[in-house]
C-alpha cells in the first residue's frame, strides 16, 4: 500500500509540475500525458544503488521487502514528446539507475517536451547515491548511508547514517538522526545556503566556513569578517568530523537536545535508590494466571500414567500386601 501511495503522489506532484510549464507555453494539461514506470530489482551485492537524473527530480523512501525498485512519473509534453529510456546496471559494486532523453529533453524552439521525476524505493540496508542537475533531491527516514549531488537543485536528506551533499547553487538541508559516525562528513554548495540539524549528544567536531553562520548554541564562539565567517566545536566525545562549507551563502545549526525520529537508543544512567522504586502488588484471587518458569524446565519429567495403567498398579500392589 505505502509503494502505491507513493506512486499516485509522485504522479500527482509532476502533474503540478506539468501545469507549471505549460502555463509559460501557452499549452493546457491535455497536451501533456502522464505514465508510471516501474522496476523492482534483488538486492546489489554491496547494498549500494545509485540513481542518476538529469531530467527531473529524485525522490528516496523506505521499504520492508528486501529488494530494490523505481517508480517514474513520466510527463510527454506536446504534439512531439521526448521519449526517455532508463538505463539499469549492475555494477561491480552498486546497481547504478539512469535516466536518459537520447533525442534531448527539449525541441528546437527550446520548450521542454519531456520530463522524468523518480523516486527510488530501498529497504533500510541500502546505501542510496543520488545525482541531479536542477531537480529537487528529497530523503528522510533513512537507516543507511546516503550522498547527493545536484547543480542547482535544493538537497533535503534525514537519515542515521552518513550524509555526504555537493551542490554549485542549491540550497542544502540535512537532518541527523544519530550521534555515532565512522568516517567524515562533507556538506558543500558554493552559493546556496545550508541548514544543519544535529542531537547536542552527538560525538562530533563541526566545522564550518561560510558568508555568515548562525547557531542557537555556539553563536559566541562564530569568528567573522567582512568575507568569512568561521567555527569549529566539539560535542562530547569525539568520535569524526562533519564538515560545512558555503562560501557565499549562510549556514543555520540548530542543536536540538535529542534526535528526531527516536529510531536511536539513547546512553542513558539511573542515580536514584532501587529501594525506593515501586514494587509489584502480590497476586490476589481472581487475578489472572500467567506462566512463568519455576526453574524446573530443564529437568526432564516423567509423563503422568494413564488410568488404567495406575489402576493395574494399584491391584498389584493390593495383592502383594494381602501375601
Amino acid at each position: 500500500m505505502k509503494y502505491i501511495t507513493l506512486t499516485l503522489t509522485l504522479l500527482c506532484s509532476t502533474a503540478l509540475y506539468a501545469e507549471q510549464e505549460l502555463v509559460a507555453k501557452n499549452l493546457t494539461m491535455k497536451d501533456v500525458v502522464l505514465e508510471n514506470y516501474v522496476w523492482v530489482g534483488e538486492l546489489p551485492k554491496h547494498r549500494k544503488i545509485k540513481v542518476i537524473n538529469h531530467y527531473g527530480n529524485i525522490a528516496s523512501r523506505l521499504r520492508s521487502e528486501r529488494k530494490v525498485g523505481i517508480s517514474a512519473a513520466i510527463q510527454k509534453i506536446g504534439p512531439k514528446p521526448a521519449i526517455p529510456t532508463f538505463d539499469i546496471q549492475e555494477k561491480a559494486d552498486y546497481t547504478q539507475i539512469t535516466v536518459n532523453y537520447p533525442d534531448g529533453q527539449y525541441n528546437s524552439d527550446k520548450q521542454m517536451i519531456g520530463r522524468v521525476d523518480i523516486a527510488v524505493i530501498v529497504p533500510e540496508s541500502v546505501s542510496v547515491e543520488m545525482e541531479s542537475t536542477w531537480g529537487t533531491i528529497k530523503s528522510k527516514k533513512h537507516f543507511s548511508n546516503m550522498s547527493a549531488k545536484s547543480i542547482s537543485g535544493n538537497i533535503t536528506l534525514g537519515s542515521v547514517g552518513e550524509l555526504n551533499v555537493e551542490s554549485v547553487s542549491g540550497d542544502i538541508s540535512i537532518d541527523h538522526y544519530n550521534i555515532n559516525w565512522h568516517n567524515r562528513q562533507l556538506l558543500y554548495t558554493k552559493q546556496g545556503d545550508i541548514q544543519l540539524t544535529l542531537a547536542k549528544v552527538a560525538n562530533v567536531t563541526v566545522n564550518v566556513r561560510a558568508k555568515s553562520i548562525t547557531s542557537n548554541y555556539y553563536q559566541k564562539n562564530i569568528q567573522a569578517n567582512s568575507e568569512q565567517s568561521l567555527l569549529s566545536f566539539t560535542l562530547n566525545d569525539e568520535n569524526t568530523i562533519i564538515q560545512l562549507v558555503a562560501p557565499q551563502g549562510k549556514v543555520s545549526i540548530d542543536l536540538i537536545d535529542k534526535p528526531h525520529g527516536a529510531y536511536i537508543v539513547l546512553p542513558s544512567g539511573f542515580d536514584g535508590d532501587i529501594r525506593d522504586l515501586p514494587t509489584v502488588p502480590a497476586w490476589q484471587p481472581g487475578d489472572p494466571i500467567r506462566e512463568q518458569d519455576d526453574r524446573r524446565s530443564s529437568i526432564d519429567i516423567p509423563p503422568p500414567k494413564d488410568k488404567s495403567s495406575s489402576k493395574a498398579s494399584r491391584t498389584k500392589a493390593s495383592r502383594i500386601k494381602e501375601q
